[in-house]
């Protein structure tokens, strides 16, 4: 009794320490350096919006220039200078920095929605990895099993044998086998190690298996109906809402190339300082203080405003295509999940009825070889059916997950 309170203690202990899948994915969206790049995208959407802000504040520019000359002319001295200031404002363009301005930031939410797409493929990769591994355990827990199996029918047979009651042949079928169950075994913890590699690379830190808690996968999740996820991922897939972002970024675009419709109205303010070595004892300076108003109407350019405009035009249309055919492609795939996902729970319902039978009848036969009764054929066929049955059980359990996993990706619950 102490010792089973030992245990007890052990393995909370150990799942205390151990990951959950939650905590893998939220590792791999702190490491994967792919994310970053998509970080470095949203930065760069930000300083564009700090860009087409600028469009809105006045323009200053301070300048020095120094002339001189191979002689004095009638206007110009052969040395002279000039210091000047001169601030400009925009006054009128057609609206084109308001529209410019309203892109950058739809361009900005853009960057964001796809940040969060990524992050959801992340998460979808490390629970696929994390379910591979969990699938390559529980095959390599069959093997260990067919192998003991294996082994003591071995024994049981060559003593068999040893007594007169069994043909040498029939032990050498059983050695034969177990011999393909040890090779058997040994591939398997070659899949596990190779996939806890894949995991570890999904999460970009070294993981082991002592380190995964599998906890999660011991009850079947609950699934929602079908308009469930239809009307959810609608809603809030980033991949759509970054489309229907673009389409409305490229609506302010339009309205941007309209402002070649309209005239162009600038205010500038202009201070410099001139001066001459003339006289180098006399007043050679000059100061002047010019305020402009300046006026631009293009009245013909080879219809380049109008071609602007219409590429404008076709680009936001471009976009709404872009919009109906991602709708129509998520829709297939949910139907896709959803189909696979009725099979899955089907087929686990199918193998749990089958290990139960594998496993009486594994019992029976076992109770017939230890009588004489059974072959090694027999008992060999019991053993490979109820290894079988066990595969069988693992593959639609990690269906069932795998594709409760793709339907929270659908409604990006990662």
């Amino acid at each position: 009794m102490k010792k089973l309170f030992v245990l007890i203690i052990l393995l909370a202990a150990v799942n205390a320490f151990a990951l959950s899948l939650d905590e893998l994915k939220e590792k791999a969206v702190k490491n994967r350096p792919v994310l970053h790049k998509y970080r470095f995208d949203t930065g760069i959407s930000e300083e564009n919006v700090r860009y087409q802000k600028g469009e809105f504040m006045p323009s200053a520019d301070l300048g020095y220039q120094y002339n001189q000359l191979d002689e004095d002319s009638m206007f110009e001295n052969s040395e002279n200078s000039n210091l000047y200031i001169s601030l400009s404002y925009n006054l009128f363009d057609g609206f084109r920095d308001k529209y410019n301005l309203k892109s950058a930031k739809e361009m900005k939410k853009v960057s964001l929605f796809e940040l969060q797409s990524k992050k959801q493929d992340i998460k979808l990769d490390v629970a696929a990895a994390y379910l591979n591994v969990y699938r390559n355990q529980r095959y390599l827990e069959v093997r260990q099993n067919a192998f003991k199996l294996y082994k003591e029918k071995y024994e049981d047979a060559k003593l068999k044998y040893d007594v007169g009651v069994m043909k040498w042949s029939e032990v050498l079928k059983i050695k034969v086998e177990m011999d393909n169950a040890k090779q058997e075994l040994l591939k398997a913890q070659a899949e596990l190690d190779k996939s806890l590699n894949t995991l570890s690379r999904k999460v970009n830190a070294e993981i082991k298996i002592e380190d995964i808690n599998f906890q999660l996968l011991e009850t079947i999740p609950e699934f929602h109906e079908y308009d469930f996820y239809k009307e959810k991922m609608y809603a809030v897939r980033s991949e759509l809402k970054a489309l229907e972002t673009v389409v409305q970024a490229r609506h302010y675009s339009v309205g941007a190339s309209k402002s070649s419709l309209y005239p162009k109205v600038d205010l500038s303010m202009r201070y410099s300082n001139s001066a001459d070595s003339a006289n180098p004892y006399g007043d050679n300076e000059e100061d002047e203080l010019r305020g402009q108003v300046n006026v631009n109407f293009n009245i013909f350019n080879g219809f380049q405003k109008y071609s602007n405009i219409n590429k404008a035009k076709l680009e936001m249309r471009k976009s709404k295509m872009d919009v109906m055919e991602l709708k129509l492609d998520l829709k297939n795939q949910l139907q896709n999940v959803f189909e696979d996902k009725t099979v899955a729970l089907e087929n686990l319902g199918v193998a749990r009825t089958s290990l139960k039978e594998a496993e009486e009848n594994l019992r029976v036969t076992e109770a017939s070889f230890k009588e004489g009764v059974a072959t090694s054929t027999d008992i060999l066929d019991a053993i490979f059916y109820l290894s079988r049955a066990k595969y069988n059980v693992i593959n639609a359990r990690t269906q069932v997950f795998i594709n409760y996993f793709k339907l929270q990706r659908v409604i990006e619950n990662l």
